[in-house]
């Protein structure tokens, strides 16, 4: 860990690459509608419209060019996404996580470790200031802290878990409002839409601000 925090922990800024299947505008303008409405509140700005996270790494900003080049000659089929019901799970400071899980299908989980295998030969060994912070104190458990190390993230492959983020909310207000959120979301259930592209981001993070400065974005098609 020394060796990566003392590479790293300095700068200011850093580029943190996203990947994310795109979702469909109605899918989306409801999810968007659900978290405007209950006050839901986005855990991140990296990527604040309603997506479904691939992988997520701190990557040299010189890196990126290369990366959207071995990304467009990646060959994947196009993806069946199916939504399940709301779900939802503890968070810090007596909040509640919710959101949409995602089925992973053999097919999506394969487009998931093409992507891992091939954006984490290009992280140089980079963690993100949040997980260097968060691998200071604990925070993580074993098999994430390795995935940290080995890949990045800590949600990569038998970690992986897709879903689509609704946003963080006070328990007790959960308790009041689930099933007014259920209500809303009932369209939602069993939703399935096929991805035909992905989108691949680098984002501008500045350290001190705790805030995404700027972005650069691509997005991809999924062929064979």
């Amino acid at each position: 860990l020394v060796r990566v925090f003392e590479r790293d922990g300095m700068k200011s800024t850093e580029y943190i690459l996203g990947i994310h299947v795109v979702v469909p505008k109605n899918i989306a303008q409801q999810v968007t509608c659900a978290r405007e409405f209950f006050g839901l509140e986005y855990p991140g700005n990296y990527a604040g419209e309603p997506h479904i996270t691939l992988y997520l790494a701190h990557v040299p900003k010189k890196n990126f060019n290369t990366l959207i080049r071995l990304f467009r000659a990646m060959r994947r089929a196009p993806v069946r996404v199916s939504l399940a019901p709301v779900q939802k799970k503890k968070a810090k400071h007596n909040r509640m996580f919710v959101y949409l899980p995602v089925k992973k299908t053999g097919r999506m989980f394969a487009l998931h470790k093409s992507i891992v295998r091939v954006a984490n030969q290009l992280r140089d060994g980079l963690i993100r200031h949040k997980d260097q912070i968060r691998l200071r104190s604990n925070y993580y458990t074993k098999k994430e802290r390795d995935y940290i190390m080995s890949h990045g993230y800590a949600r990569v492959l038998d970690n992986f878990s897709p879903h689509i983020t609704l946003g963080n909310i006070r328990a007790a207000e959960l308790e009041k409002s689930k099933k007014e959120i259920q209500k809303r979301l009932r369209p939602l259930r069993g939703a399935s839409f096929v991805a035909d592209a992905i989108e691949i981001g680098l984002y501008k993070y500045d350290i001190k601000k705790k805030a995404y400065t700027d972005a650069r974005i691509k997005e991809i098609s999924l062929h064979v």
